[in-house]
């Protein structure tokens, strides 16, 4: 969003912007009794009367506090560290159940674990101490070069979040919710394309 919207409303003056930050299933719930106009999720729950597309699919990264100690852009396999300190969001949010998977299975050893809803908290917790996140690449990607943060490609979970559009069926996007999403879309596909880019040549430059 801080990407697209400034952009935005300048292309658009006359075009009143609301802009929320909620759970999934609180996001999906507002679509539905028409308090949003569309929102873009993970994991939507089904409900009849809400259409729903794929706007960008992303890998997850391993993002630490350069306490950790571990070497940016290295590649890592989760399975082979030792038992790791974690942030991971509450129970209400679809990333925890997809990274409770790998714990439970032992593909993540776990030494302490920290619940924070929210991302800038939880990034600003991590960049302060010794723990490490699980998250899609986008909300690392741009601060790579900055020294903030040590992000590591995960070699052993090949899993990837999916955004999903959803909006009314019977109320069709209009022509600024539409140019909207087509912003918003764009940007995810060039975060993808950019952390794809990052990986290539830390893979060539380790070789």
């Amino acid at each position: 969003m801080a990407e697209v919207l400034p952009p935005f409303t300048n292309a658009l003056p006359n075009v009143d912007v609301r802009v929320v930050e909620a759970f999934s299933g609180t996001l999906t719930d507002w679509v539905m009794s028409g308090e949003l106009d569309f929102a873009v999720v993970t994991e939507p729950p089904r409900h009849d009367g809400l259409e729903m597309r794929v706007l960008s699919s992303e890998p997850l990264a391993m993002i630490s506090g350069r306490d950790t100690g571990r070497r940016h852009l290295e590649p890592v396999i989760l399975a082979e560290l030792p038992p790791i300190k974690l942030v991971m969001p509450s129970s209400q949010h679809s990333l925890r159940t997809l990274i409770e998977r790998y714990i439970k299975v032992g593909n993540i050893k776990i030494e302490r674990i920290i619940e924070i809803d929210g991302l800038f908290g939880s990034l600003e917790f991590i960049r302060n101490s010794d723990f490490s996140g699980i998250f899609p690449v986008t909300t690392i990607v741009r601060d790579l070069n900055q020294g903030d943060y040590i992000v590591n490609p995960l070699e052993d979970l090949q899993t990837t979040l999916e955004y999903f559009l959803v909006h009314q069926t019977q109320n069709p996007l209009s022509p600024a919710a539409r140019e909207l999403v087509g912003r918003l879309e764009e940007a995810l596909h060039r975060t993808a394309a950019a952390w794809t880019r990052v990986v290539a040549k830390a893979s060539a430059a380790a070789a």
